[in-house]
């Protein structure tokens, strides 16, 4: 037990002075902080008090950056206690890692969460016990995809990405057990689903030969699709894809958020 954010919590709940708002702060901050990876990781919690009702916010803010997570920090357990209340919850997190892709930044707005009071007071840990329902944005550096890509498939050797807003190029060479192939990709970007991009190719190469994808189910298999968020980053239906935008050198994703259930 926590017994510096048992007396910020105690603060909290009551509406004690502005000290005690800030000491809560600073301990959700490292509560949150502890839940992460990485050595230069910020992490910063920054709240406003609501109404007189124990546990009322109006606005949460949960800022982050330079971290490394396997998966999302954040999850909701609902068999908590809803008392606390969370008018505005703001997530913002900028220059980090999830599931060994680099993100640019990625901000998520919801309304209306709940959180546990009593599980601060007696334990020091701040918990969620319901989500809200929002929005996110995310940008995806083309850096950051070309990293993730020698990650994911080590044995595709990318020599050339280029996104824009109606294609993607993709060139490198390709090792096989009979030795290594160069390959030529030209493909549409599609939205898979509500959580994944698909690449259809409109031409696609191998050692200046071109192939019909139909024939390769194997790179149908990594082409479609190429990335989903579930499946390779275990985020259980935490953003729905509504939009995806292709720009110079970077990707925008926008869409509906809400912070799954804990298993």
């Amino acid at each position: 037990m926590s017994l510096p954010l048992v007396a910020a919590a105690f603060g909290l709940l009551f509406h004690f002075g502005g000290q005690e708002v800030r000491r809560f702060e600073n301990l959700a901050s490292k509560d949150l902080a502890s839940q992460l990876d990485g050595s230069n990781k910020q992490v910063k919690v920054r709240i406003k008090i609501g109404s007189l009702r124990p546990g009322h916010l109006c606005e949460a803010v949960i800022e982050a950056s330079d971290f490394n997570t396997p998966s999302l920090p954040l999850w909701t357990e609902p068999w908590r206690s809803k008392e606390g209340r969370i008018d505005r919850l703001i997530i913002k997190l900028k220059d980090f890692e999830i599931g060994g892709l680099p993100v640019q930044s990625l901000d998520i707005e919801l309304s209306d969460c709940r959180w546990d009071v009593a599980y601060a007071v007696k334990e020091g840990k701040i918990r969620l016990s319901r989500s809200g329902r929002g929005t996110f944005r995310a940008t995806i550096a083309q850096d950051g995809i070309v990293r993730y890509l020698a990650k994911r498939y080590p044995f595709v050797k990318t020599e050339r990405l280029e996104i824009d807003a109606y294609k993607v190029l993709f060139a490198g060479s390709l090792a096989t057990p009979l030795g290594s192939t160069s390959f030529d990709l030209v493909a549409i970007p599609r939205l898979h689903g509500s959580s994944g991009l698909s690449l259809i190719p409109a031409y696609l190469s191998f050692g200046g030969r071109r192939t019909d994808i139909a024939r390769e189910p194997a790179l149908q298999r990594i082409f479609d699709p190429v990335l989903d968020l579930d499946r390779d980053f275990g985020l259980r239906g935490a953003l729905h894809i509504d939009q995806l935008s292709f720009q110079a050198q970077r990707l925008d994703i926008t869409g509906s958020a809400v912070i799954p259930v804990r298993e």
